[in-house]
């Protein structure tokens, strides 16, 4: 299902994003909540440093969102795990990863979501990647090479979207583009020039290139 369009992330009208904290950023028609989270506070900091992660590190991240799921899923919330690229994160960085993380704790409020900006960067092949984690992916962000309007930049659309109809796919796509309205949030994603002309023209014309590709 082609989702929302959001400037500046998806926080589906709870608020403005704070980069780094988790959200909600979905409900469907039973009141089930998705909430994103990814990586760590000083994840860029830690990348710039030449620090990979430790295997204590993945187990202990385990351990604790195993009970972080375990609260999830009495108020039915599942969390949403997003991998992100190098230069933002250390922990997790691509597909595989992700799902292997998700699969190892093995709870049913834990799962992965996937991102084509992050993927742009760091995966070999868009196929694979998919289906590395078609069996964990619960949510889908269709952001740009250059975080503007969807179709307006350099993804490979044509496989990301073969990709995510072959996997079988069926929940929600979240526009994920950034802009200028959010002042932290621009410096925090290095947005420092203008996107998109308005924030209306790009929940239109992303809205428009998402039904293009899942309708077509």
């Amino acid at each position: 299902a082609a989702g929302k369009s959001c400037d500046g992330e998806h926080d589906g009208g709870h608020g403005t994003h704070d980069e780094g904290t988790p959200e909600i950023v979905k409900t469907d028609a039973q009141g089930y909540h998705y909430v994103t989270f990814h990586g760590c506070n000083d994840g860029a900091t830690r990348s710039a440093r030449g620090v990979a992660r430790t295997e204590d590190e993945w187990k202990w991240c385990q351990d604790v969102l195993g009970q972080v799921a375990d609260h999830a899923q009495a108020n039915n919330v599942t969390l949403v795990f997003e991998y992100l690229n190098r230069f933002e994160c250390y922990f997790a960085n691509c597909a595989a990863d992700a799902a292997r993380f998700c699969r190892e704790v093995g709870h049913p409020n834990l799962k992965m979501m996937y991102d084509t900006f992050h993927a742009n960067i760091e995966e070999k092949c868009i196929r694979t990647a998919v289906q590395d984690c078609k069996d964990q992916m619960v949510h889908v962000h269709i952001s740009e090479n250059d975080r503007s309007t969807p179709g307006k930049g350099g993804v490979n659309w044509d496989a990301s979207f073969a990709a995510i109809k072959e996997a079988g796919y069926d929940g929600w796509m979240v526009v994920e583009a950034f802009g200028l309205a959010l002042p932290d949030l621009a410096a925090a994603t290095k947005i420092w020039r203008r996107m998109y002309d308005t924030e209306e023209s790009l929940a239109a014309d992303a809205l428009a290139f998402m039904k293009s590709r899942v309708e077509g």
